[in-house]
Order: structure tokens, then C-alpha cells, then sequence
């Protein structure tokens, strides 16, 4: 008698189990029909995939689009100068010696970057911490010597719809001799993200010596206009 009523509670439990689990799959095949039917698939975005180089698309980013539609306080906005002739034969400012080309406040350069030496790359970017890099550097760089006053704030613009450039800077004393991937270099920024590359620096106590690079990406080379804005630090 035992051994029966034993039995039947064996079968009661595994039928409740079975029940259970039954219930349990109905459930979970009915919350999958309901995800199925409310969040459709969306394919991934292929800019945002990592090819090579880690790839970042922040055109879409809301913050990211304020910064380049703002003038980081310059008076002026470069594009009140007027368009760039793609075509026109201007002065090429690339060369051996690190930095031949002073550039000072209020001034606009009008070039291209041409034949002459690559001196920074990824590597160097990436090494310094200059930003969120998306890009390779291959190809020639043209590079301006820049020094702040003190108490200024100096923004420089890079015009360049002719061809794919990006704009860097970072501090640096000696313009005669350029750094390298090995070395490291204070307050190195690039921007990559602008339509207009700009990037500002400021100055409190004392002058500052800068090196500016316009480097092409892809070993890319065109027409650009170079424009430095400053204004007082009060």
C-alpha cells in the first residue's frame, strides 16, 4: 500500500512539473512573438563598425554638432571670406625642416600641403593622447609655427572642402626640430569631427609656442585656408 501511494505522489509531482515547464515555454514563446511584433530587426550601421582603425561616426551626435556649429568665441566665422578655389595655383608648405612658416594672429594662409615629409601619423596622435582618431595620417603634413600672447585666446580654423584634411595642434617650444611618435607633447589636440576643423588654445600668464599640423588623411592633398581668430582673456 505504501509502495502505491508512494508511486502516485511521484506521478503528481512529475505531471505538476510537467505542467510547469509546459506553462512556462508557452509563456516564454508568447513574450518572444510580442518582442518580435513591437521592436523590428534594424541592421547595424556600417560606419559604426571597426575596420582597421577603430571607426566612430559622431556626426550624429548632438553634442558634437553644437561644438561645430559654434565659433569657440572667435568674432568671425571663416566662411564670411568667401569660397576656396579648388583650382588655384597657390604655394605648397610642406618641407624637410619641421616648421618654416610662422602664422600669427589675424593672419590667413592660403595653400596646399604638397610634396615634402610625413612627420606625424596615427602613431604620434595616438601616442599623445590627441583625441578620438578615426583616421590614418600617410601622407605629407604641412606644419605653422603659432605664438599666443598672454591672456589670449587664439582659435584656428581650417577651410578645406577640396580635399580630406584634419586639423592638430600641441605646444611646443622648438619649431626648428619637430617631435616624434616617441616623444610627449602637452595640450595635443585634433579634430577630425568638423566640417571646419578648429581648434583653440589659451594663454593665462605667458606667451605660448605652438606647432599647427594640417595633415591629409589618406595621404589626401588640396587647396585650404588657414585662419587664426584671438581675443583677450580677461
Amino acid at each position: 500500500m505504501a509502495s502505491t501511494l508512494g508511486n502516485d505522489v511521484y506521478n503528481c509531482r512529475s505531471i505538476s512539473v510537467f505542467c510547469f515547464l509546459m506553462t512556462g515555454c508557452q509563456s516564454d514563446d508568447s513574450e518572444k512573438s510580442k518582442r518580435s511584433k513591437t521592436q523590428p530587426f534594424v541592421q547595424s550601421d556600417p560606419k559604426k563598425e571597426y575596420v582597421g582603425s577603430p571607426q566612430y561616426d559622431d556626426s550624429e551626435d548632438p553634442i558634437k554638432v553644437a561644438e561645430c556649429e559654434t565659433l569657440g568665441g572667435a568674432p568671425h566665422s571663416p566662411q564670411d571670406r568667401g569660397a576656396i578655389d579648388c583650382d588655384a595655383r597657390v604655394a605648397s608648405h610642406s618641407n624637410s625642416a619641421c616648421s618654416e612658416t610662422t602664422i600669427e594672429c589675424g593672419d590667413v594662409i592660403t595653400a596646399r600641403i604638397g610634396s615634402g615629409t610625413s612627420r606625424f601619423d596615427y602613431e604620434f596622435y595616438r601616442n599623445n593622447h590627441c583625441g578620438t582618431l578615426d583616421n590614418a595620417y600617410q601622407g605629407n603634413d604641412a606644419i605653422y609655427h603659432l605664438e599666443v600672447p598672454a591672456f589670449t585666446r587664439a582659435v584656428v580654423f581650417l577651410e578645406t572642402p577640396c580635399a580630406h584634411l584634419d586639423l592638430a595642434q600641441f605646444r611646443w617650444l622648438d619649431p626648428t626640430q619637430c617631435p616624434t611618435a616617441q616623444h610627449s607633447v602637452p595640450e595635443c589636440e585634433i579634430d577630425q569631427k568638423c566640417e571646419t576643423p578648429r581648434v583653440a588654445i589659451s594663454t593665462v600668464g605667458s606667451p605660448e609656442s605652438h606647432l599647427l599640423v594640417v595633415d591629409g588623411v589618406e595621404e589626401e592633398d588640396g587647396v585650404y585656408r588657414l585662419s587664426v581668430e584671438c581675443m583677450p582673456v580677461l
